[in-house]
């Protein structure tokens, strides 16, 4: 690219705005990208830069030399007037790039909500907070003050909650301190809310299971079929109700996950990026059949976007294009508890029931992770349909759940 000669108002030459780009807060930009000479690797810099045009093209050159002299990032500090907002963007880009070099990677949907949380809770409140003056107190003040927070009907949001911001909080100014040259022992002070011991959720016996699907049939039978699909399979909610009549091969007896759903919003693969193909018996493809009919003796108005488990309302009125949410079910599941004479579960719960009897029936723990999606790396991953996993996933789950024909 042709960089123009011309002389600017400060008598720069047009040359030196490569790498630097004005902004329209009058701030400067300086951008370039370069091979980190300890690791070889390709870095990107991006540098806010306030002062004049000359003083951004020194600027632009002084982190050129750091880059060649591998000095950048490493001895590097920034400005000790730096703001919670100032830091923020850098601390993005190094957390996506720092997740690709981890041993074990941060999942996607591990990074967009930590950033979600801290966009819509710390920058709002901090955002102003000069890092290298932050102390334990003025921390403290924001954990009463977060206590104190309420939702939109007007409720105190939990303590749970409250700490999952405080624990986001934390992961971004450990960086942050670190970056102004100070000690993190506040931040490693930050107490969070205390909160009643933990749950980790329920998983339902074999009987308990077999009971709930009776009742489920019978009460609720429009609920029945995605409530055996979650429990045979082991699949997440946002996996199953993504799903497509054309993920479905009755022939060769396999169902394809590979793709999931939040509020509408899909992507490929599960929340950890697995794609499964999973083999599973006749009987599910039968029970799935049904439901299909059904669909289609009802004109479901959900009939027309491919899903197998369609939200009940028409995909052109509802908010997210069709598809389900997780409390969709919660209702039907409850009503089949109760008639089914079980404790409550939620669509999760289904989950904790495959993993309990697929361990219980002797499946290897290796094999349940490649299943249900707990895997170390973030790949795809196709589970062939052997006879071996088929018998395996059959004998393990339906041959316990589904009555003797």
């Amino acid at each position: 690219m042709r960089i123009k000669t011309a002389m600017d108002d400060e008598g720069v030459s047009m040359t030196s705005y490569q790498n630097i780009k004005e902004l329209e807060d009058g701030r400067y930009q300086i951008r370039f990208r370069y091979t980190d000479p300890l690791t070889g690797k390709l870095k990107n810099v991006r540098r806010h830069f306030d002062g004049t045009l000359r003083e951004a093209i020194a600027e632009r050159d002084r982190l050129k030399v750091a880059a060649r002299n591998g000095e950048l990032y490493r001895s590097e500090t920034v400005s000790n007037r730096a703001t919670v907002d100032d830091l923020f963007p850098r601390w993005k880009e190094h957390r996506r790039n720092r997740a690709g070099r981890r041993t074990r990677s941060l999942a996607p949907s591990t990074l967009d909500t930590q950033h979600s949380i801290l966009e819509r809770h710390m920058l709002p409140d901090m955002g102003d907070w000069i890092v290298a003056e932050i102390q334990l107190h003025h921390l403290e003040r924001m954990t009463d003050e977060w206590a104190m927070a309420t939702k939109k009907n007007g409720e105190l949001y939990s303590p749970a909650t409250v700490n999952s911001w405080i624990r986001a909080a934390k992961v971004f100014l450990k960086w942050a301190f670190k970056r102004v040259g100070r000690n993190t022992h506040i931040v490693d002070d930050w107490s969070k809310l205390p909160q009643p011991e933990k749950t980790k959720g329920r998983s339902l016996d074999p009987e308990q299971s077999r009971k709930l699907l009776a009742a489920m049939k019978a009460e609720c039978p429009k609920w029945y079929p995605l409530t055996l699909v979650l429990l045979v399979t082991g699949q997440r909610f946002s996996t199953v109700s993504a799903l497509e009549w054309e993920d479905l091969d009755r022939e060769k007896g396999y169902i394809d996950f590979n793709k999931s759903q939040v509020l509408g919003e899909v992507r490929r693969g599960s929340k950890t990026g697995q794609i499964l193909r999973l083999p599973v018996p006749d009987r599910v493809f039968e029970v799935l059949e049904e439901h299909r009919a059904y669909m289609r003796e009802k004109k479901h108005p959900g009939l027309r976007t491919g899903l197998v488990f369609p939200a009940k309302i028409d995909p052109d009125k509802a908010v997210n294009d069709g598809y389900m949410t997780p409390a969709s079910l919660h209702k039907p599941l409850n009503k089949g508890c109760e008639k089914a004479g079980i404790p409550r579960v939620s669509p999760h719960d289904l989950r904790r029931t495959f993993n309990s009897l697929a361990l219980e029936a002797g499946l290897s723990a290796h094999l349940l992770r490649t299943i249900t999606g707990h895997t170390e790396e973030m790949t795809d991953h196709y589970y062939h349909d052997t006879k071996e996993g088929r018998q395996q996933i059959t004998d393990a789950i339906c041959g316990e759940l589904l009555p003797a024909e």
